[in-house]
């Protein structure tokens, strides 16, 4: 009697597969941390933009007070601060004193938040009805939802 032998197909060996399990789950966490990332930069730049016009805005009002000499309109925009040191007759007259401003042009706006209170720098170009230059920094203070000008342009 002949000797049947069995024969079977090897199985080729059980890949392993947790290397790319593991290079699928950091490339899905890199892509979420990139775009949260992403999503967080969009909002944050908003946000500073929206600071920054808003701060801008408030500037421009103010100077704007001061060329057509509505010196208590320009009072109204000053700061709890400001106010507190000075009465509205002597905020009106110190500017009073003051040359009469032609035009003025915004170059250049700084943002900051210490310890939760926020602060603008605006540096504006001042023209004066003689023609003098003068460049001026008004700091202002978010005050509630409105930007307020701190102190007295000299």
């Amino acid at each position: 009697m002949a000797m049947q032998f069995e024969y079977t197909v090897p199985q080729p060996p059980r890949r392993n597969t947790t290397l790319r399990t593991v290079l699928i789950v950091v490339g899905v966490l890199a892509v979420l941390c990139c775009g949260g990332g992403g999503v967080g930069a969009y909002f944050l730049f908003n946000k500073v933009a929206d600071s920054t016009s808003a701060a801008q805005a408030a500037a421009e009002a103010y100077v704007g007070a001061l060329e057509s000499g509505d010196f208590a309109a320009a009072y109204g925009l000053a700061c709890a601060a400001t106010r507190g040191e000075h009465t509205q007759d002597d905020y009106v007259a110190a500017l009073g004193r003051q040359p009469k401003i032609q035009s003025h042009k915004v170059v250049g706006t700084f943002i900051r938040n210490v310890n939760g209170k926020t602060s603008a720098d605006i540096t504006m170009d001042v023209v004066y009805a003689e023609g003098s230059p003068k460049r001026y920094v008004f700091t202002l203070v978010e005050e509630g939802d409105a930007w307020k000008v701190c102190g007295v342009p000299s």
